[in-house]
């Protein structure tokens, strides 16, 4: 499995478990959401909790089913505006800056203007000024952000960004 650590380890595995298999099965029911990752139904509603108290996921239609008695089950899916991630292509032919929903939907982007693409690290420093200005003019909400505070701080430190 590859957690290693403890539970909140194990638990943080298990969440990007279940949100992978929410972003490929859009409709996916609990029981078979717990089924396909072998977790228990109480696991698995736990984690789904989690994500929807985060703001990450939600209830929706089912996708098709074969008819069943009683009430007609939920599914699950990703809150497109759950988060929001930046991508740069730094090239020679077309770099750009783009923000993507979580459902990998670009909503923004914008050509990103490198004074000289041979240097790295001075490229590195203009495409984080360019994704910061992107993220502000989409006024975009920076808590939805997804990011990794430690290579946010590496990078900070690193290009005095």
């Amino acid at each position: 499995m590859g957690t290693g650590g403890g539970p909140a380890s194990l638990r943080r595995y298990h969440r990007a478990l279940v949100l992978r298999v929410l972003a490929r099965h859009t409709g996916i029911g609990r029981a078979e959401l717990a089924r396909q990752l072998g977790l228990s139904a109480m696991a698995a509603g736990r984690i789904v909790r989690e994500l929807e108290s985060a703001g990450l996921a939600r209830e929706c239609e089912q996708s098709p089913v074969p008819a069943t008695r009683g009430r007609p089950a939920t599914g699950l899916e990703l809150r497109a505006d759950g988060a929001y991630v930046v991508g740069v292509v730094i090239s020679a032919f077309a770099p750009e800056v783009h923000v993507l929903d979580l459902h990998g939907q670009s909503v923004a982007s914008r050509p990103l203007e490198l004074s000289d693409i041979t240097d790295g690290p001075v490229a590195v420093v203009q495409a984080c000024r360019a994704a910061r200005r992107l993220v502000d003019d989409a006024q975009l909400p920076k808590s939805r952000l997804a990011r990794s505070e430690e290579h946010t701080s590496e990078l900070q430190s690193q290009f005095r960004i």
